[in-house]
């Protein structure tokens, strides 16, 4: 967010904060504990910062590979860190893709999706997306691994408006 030379700014947002930060797995590390805020440009000015725990945000889960996952260092990101921009304030993304999983691996590394489903509520959106390292998996256990998840997301009342 950028904010003119002399203007004065109020910005909100609302995070998910876990341990371990970054994949589920710990691929690339584990980050650091608590909550790292950067701010950044030619001449940064914060005359305040106030921190204070969420309570019941909607939280979007995602669930994939590579192509989702947290990486642990710049340059390289992918769309499940990009689309917290676009997340309003209340509202926050819990990243549990890890990279290098198939649909298969997925569901039962106990880290991954049944952490995720552990999280669950009524309501939550959960975004899934294999197919990258399934390439060895047949048409027929990739598709019942897909409906497996979305099955058991749904049963615990996940939103469907997605």
């Amino acid at each position: 967010m950028r904010t003119a030379a002399g203007a004065v700014a109020t910005y909100s947002f609302t995070v998910n904060v876990r341990q371990p930060e970054g994949q589920p797995t710990g691929q690339g590390g584990t980050g650091n504990p608590g909550l790292d805020i950067r701010f950044t440009g030619s001449n940064p000015q914060v005359s305040a910062v106030s921190v204070k725990p969420a309570t019941q945000p909607l939280v979007a889960y995602l669930a994939g590979d590579s192509t989702v996952c947290d990486q642990p260092t710049a340059p390289y990101t992918r769309c499940g860190q990009m689309i917290t921009t676009a997340v309003h304030p209340g509202a926050v993304i819990a990243n549990y893709a890890d990279s290098g999983e198939s649909s298969g691996r997925f569901l039962s590394n106990s880290a991954l999706f049944p952490a995720l489903l552990s999280k669950v509520r009524a309501n939550d959106p959960v975004f899934i997306q294999f197919g990258h390292n399934d390439k060895q998996t047949s048409a027929s256990a990739f598709r019942g691994n897909l409906t497996s998840m979305i099955t058991r997301v749904r049963a615990k009342g996940a939103s469907r408006s997605w």
